[in-house]
Parts: structure tokens; C-alpha cells; sequence
């Protein structure tokens, strides 16, 4: 692939999902996406990473810390 073909990631359109702060605990704050339980950011903004940084990071989270939906569902 030549240099000009190159696909860049300032072109692609990665839009914020508001849902992505529940699903994956991430935060918009100016242009990065920051991780609401460790203060980190993803180097490309896409859904996977969000995803893959929750399950290897902050996999027991939802173990140690329930949502209410979890603990509705089990009463």
C-alpha cells in the first residue's frame, strides 16, 4: 500500500456514543475518550477498544461493583 492510500485515522469519523459511558465506563472530555475507572485513554477511538480495555483491565468490575439492574434482576 502506498503511503498516499494510507488510511488515517484523523479522516475516519469516530463518533461518541452516549451509550459507551455504561456499557464500557468511557468518557468524552475535549478530544479523547477517557476510562472513568483508571483515568486512561484509548490511543484509536473505536468501539472494540473501548470494549477490549474494559474486559482486560476492569474485568471483575462488574463482580466487585453490581448494577442496579444485576440486583434487581436477582431479587
Amino acid at each position: 500500500m502506498s503511503a498516499d492510500k494510507k488510511c488515517k485515522t484523523e479522516d475516519e469519523c469516530h463518533v461518541f456514543n452516549e451509550e459507551w459511558t455504561v456499557e464500557y465506563h468511557f468518557t468524552k472530555v475535549g478530544n479523547k475518550q477517557v476510562c472513568l475507572l483508571c483515568h486512561e485513554s484509548v490511543a484509536v477511538f473505536k468501539e472494540c477498544n473501548l470494549k477490549r480495555h474494559n474486559q482486560t483491565k476492569h474485568a471483575n468490575f462488574g463482580q466487585n461493583f453490581p448494577s442496579e439492574e444485576n440486583e434487581n434482576a436477582k431479587s
